[in-house]
């Protein structure tokens, strides 16, 4: 799934977590569960060349940064919530999977390894790959899902 979706599901669960480390936890397992569903991304940087790759991820990467930072701000405009610390907690648990992933398809440190071969194993999980366009309308149900839940 993309930043926008992890994001917005960390919002969702900042509302009800009791403290900020219990916001991370369940940010980080929503982040993992929401990453089993095909979600049609799986393709974006395999099979291009190193340099290639690196610009796409670039890419993909800033425009969806630039959704969920609009998504955020339309959140704080919205509702002014009082629970910033659960809220900051909660994206990072949300983000840090994906952070993790970005470092190591753009370096190979070795210790991350381990991470990227479970991270993979997450998205293929039932072993059923979208197109990208289908998992684009994908990603758009499960964002208009978790931003219905918000309001």
């Amino acid at each position: 799934m993309y930043l926008s979706i992890h994001g917005t599901a960390a919002l969702v669960v900042a509302q009800s977590a009791p403290n900020p480390w219990l916001a991370f936890i369940y940010s980080l397992f929503l982040h993992l569960l929401l990453d089993i569903i095909p979600h049609g991304d799986e393709f974006l940087i395999k099979g291009f060349a190193p340099k290639k790759k690196l610009r796409r991820l670039l890419g993909a990467t800033i425009i969806d940064g630039l959704i969920l930072i609009f998504l955020l701000a339309t959140y704080f405009i919205s509702t002014s919530p009082t629970n910033i610390t659960n809220i900051g907690w909660a994206l990072a648990g949300a983000l840090l999977p994906d952070f993790l992933e970005a470092i190591y398809l753009t370096t190979d440190i070795p210790f991350l390894k381990p991470w990227h071969k479970f991270h993979d194993r997450l998205h293929d999980f039932f072993k059923h790959h979208l197109l990208w366009t289908q998992g684009v309308l994908v990603q758009v149900m499960v964002l208009t899902a978790l931003w219905l839940w918000l309001i």
